[in-house]
C-alpha cells in the first residue's frame, strides 16, 4: 500500500505541473485559453476523487483472482447491450484485469523502468491501476501549412458533438487546424483512464498502453516527452518514439493477456476486417488513409493549403461511402493518430525502424529495455535490428 501511496503522489505532482506549465501563456495560449476554459477537464479534482477511492481499494477492494474471467465477460456483455454495468462489477473487472496484466508482465520479466540495472527490485512500478470511465476528450491543434500536433488541451468529458464542433470553429479562427477527439485510453492520470465503452480485447490493450506510458516516463526516452508535454523541449520524434514504442509494446502484451485467458471463451472472439464482417475487405481503410496523407503532405509543402483541405473535406465523404464515418478530416487529424508511426496515416519511417528493432530482440523484455535508454532517432541506428 505505501509503495501504491508513494507513487500515486509521484505521478500526480509530475502531471499537475504539465497541466499548469511553467512558462507565460503566449498571445494565442491565451486566446486558446479563452475558448476552451467553459469546457477545459479538471486533473485536480479528478485526482481528489481518484486517490481516494484508490486508496479505499488499496484496504477494501473486490477480492478477485486472475481466473475470474465470467465476472470480466459478463462487464463486457453489459456494455454490448447497452446496459450499466453495476459499480461492484465494475469494480471488479478493473481489479480482474489488473491482476491479469501482471501476471504476464512478470511472465515476461518486466517490472519497473529500474530492474533493468537494478536486478534486485521485482516489484511493479507504476503499479498497474486503470478506471473503465469516459476519458477527457482532447483538443488537438496543428499548424495549418504542415502536420504537426503544437498543443493538446484536456476536455471534459461529456461534451456534445455541438459543443465540440463549436470549439473546433473558434480555434479554427486563430489560423490553426484544430480537432476535438474522443480517446480510447489516457496515462497521464493516476489511475489511468480506459474508455468504458469497448471491447475487451481492446480495453486490455489499452490498460497495458496506458500503464507503458507511465513506466517510460522514468526512462531517457519516456523523460524526453515529458519535456515535450511541459513545453520545455518540444521533439515530435520522441513524441512518436513513445507513442509506437507503448502502442507495439502494449499489443504484444495485451494479445498474450488475451491469449491467456479470453480467447477460448469470448464470444466475440470472431475474425473479421475493419468494416466488422467476417468476409474479406473490399476496401482497404489503411492503404487509402496512408495515400491521403501522402497527398496531403505534398500539397502542403508546395503552399496550397486551401487546396489541401478541400481535397481532405472530399476525402472525408468518399470514406463515409466506404462506411468510414470520420466526423472531420484535418491537420489536426493526421498529426493525432500520426504520431503512432505504424499507424495508418503516419508516413513516418521511425514505425518501420521500432519494428526491426523488435524483431531482433530476444525477449520483449530486452527490447524495452533497450529502447527506453534512447533519447533521440539518431540513437535508434544503434541497435540491433536496425541496419
Amino acid at each position: 500500500m505505501k509503495l501504491k501511496l508513494i507513487s500515486i503522489l509521484s505521478l500526480c505532482l509530475l502531471f499537475v505541473s504539465a497541466v499548469t506549465g511553467c512558462s507565460p501563456a503566449s498571445d494565442f495560449n491565451s486566446q486558446l485559453s479563452k475558448i476552451t476554459k467553459p469546457y477545459q477537464f479538471s486533473m485536480f479534482n479528478w485526482e481528489v476523487g481518484a486517490i481516494t477511492g484508490t486508496i479505499k481499494q488499496s484496504i477494501s477492494g473486490p477480492d478477485v483472482t486472475v481466473n475470474d474471467t465470467q465476472t470480466v465477460l459478463d462487464y463486457f456483455a453489459d456494455i454490448r447491450n447497452n446496459r450499466q454495468p453495476s459499480a461492484v462489477r465494475t469494480d471488479e473487472t478493473e481489479k480482474i484485469i489488473e491482476l491479469q496484466i501482471r501476471s504476464v508482465l512478470n511472465q515476461e520479466g518486466i517490472t519497473n523502468p529500474f530492474a533493468g540495472r537494478l536486478s534486485f527490485l521485482k516489484f511493479h512500478f507504476p503499479p498497474v491501476d486503470f478506471t473503465l470511465s469516459k476519458p477527457p476528450f482532447i483538443l488537438v491543434i496543428s499548424p495549418r501549412d504542415k502536420i504537426q500536433e503544437t498543443k493538446s488541451v484536456m476536455l471534459e468529458q461529456n461534451l456534445t458533438t455541438k459543443q465540440m464542433e463549436a470549439i473546433e470553429t473558434a480555434a479554427d479562427k486563430l489560423g490553426v487546424s484544430a480537432l476535438v477527439v474522443e480517446i480510447g485510453g489516457l496515462g497521464v492520470t493516476f489511475p489511468t483512464f480506459v474508455n468504458y465503452e469497448t471491447s475487451l480485447h481492446y480495453a486490455i490493450n489499452a490498460a497495458t498502453e496506458e500503464w507503458l506510458h507511465q513506466y517510460l516516463a522514468f526512462t531517457p526516452l519516456g523523460s524526453r516527452y515529458v519535456l515535450d508535454l511541459l513545453g520545455i523541449s518540444t521533439n515530435y520524434d520522441i513524441v512518436t518514439m513513445n507513442e509506437t514504442v507503448a502502442s507495439m509494446t502494449a499489443d504484444e502484451i495485451g494479445g498474450m493477456v488475451y491469449d491467456k485467458y479470453y480467447a477460448a471463451i469470448d464470444p466475440e472472439n470472431q475474425p473479421t476486417n475493419s468494416n466488422g464482417s467476417g468476409s474479406a475487405p473490399a476496401f482497404d481503410f489503411n492503404a487509402a488513409m496512408r495515400q491521403i496523407r501522402v497527398n496531403v503532405d505534398t500539397m502542403l509543402a508546395a503552399g496550397q493549403i486551401d487546396q489541401a483541405e478541400a481535397y481532405m473535406n472530399q476525402q472525408r465523404d468518399y470514406l463515409q461511402t466506404q462506411g468510414y464515418d470520420i466526423r472531420k478530416l484535418n491537420q489536426a487529424y493526421f498529426a493525432f493518430n500520426g504520431s503512432y508511426a505504424e499507424g495508418p496515416t503516419s508516413v513516418n519511417p521511425i514505425g518501420a525502424q521500432i519494428v526491426g528493432i523488435r524483431a531482433a530482440a530476444p525477449s520483449l523484455a530486452k527490447f524495452l529495455n533497450e529502447i527506453s535508454r534512447v533519447t533521440s532517432t539518431s540513437g535508434l541506428n544503434y541497435l540491433p535490428g536496425n541496419q
